[in-house]
């Protein structure tokens, strides 16, 4: 893979990270879109709609693919964040919303609300479905079935 540029410091962006994570940073890590394809989509899942946010280098065919697992926060700007530094890297980098079929993560007031509400009634068996989904999506998009990583 070709060395990626390093990440861009800019100021933080208003409410892009979850409110039971603040307070947050007065300055943020923001790595650019340039050279890369970006793609919020969702796809089919049982019991609706998975969200993706997935970033690829433009013009590179058959790119490995990593599986970006966010963590209690759901995929806020830090993630995004992460998916395109694995982009720049030459990956297809695809971030499944884990939660999404229990609201949005980041309207969370705390960290224990984040618990209850998301993380404790998500079934393990939920999250991994999931992630196979979003693992044959990015095959379909033309990653490397051969190179897949989590």
């Amino acid at each position: 893979m070709p060395d990626a540029p390093p990440p861009v410091i800019a100021p933080a962006p208003a409410p892009a990270i979850a409110a039971a994570a603040a307070p947050a940073a007065a300055t943020t890590i923001t790595t650019p879109a340039d050279g890369l394809t970006i793609e919020r989509t969702t796809i089919p899942v049982q019991g609706g709609a998975l969200p993706v946010y997935a970033a690829r280098p433009t013009g590179v065919a058959n790119p490995p693919v990593i599986l970006v697992v966010h963590e209690i926060f759901g995929v806020h700007a830090h993630i995004a964040d992460v998916v395109r530094r694995f982009a720049k890297a030459g990956y297809l980098a695809v971030a499944p919303e884990l939660f999404f079929r229990r609201g949005d993560p980041a309207t969370a007031p705390s960290i224990e609300d984040l618990r209850t509400r998301f993380v404790t009634p998500t079934p393990d068996r939920e999250v991994l479905a999931d992630l196979d989904v979003a693992r044959s999506w990015a095959i379909a998009q033309g990653g490397d079935r051969t190179r897949v990583a989590i």
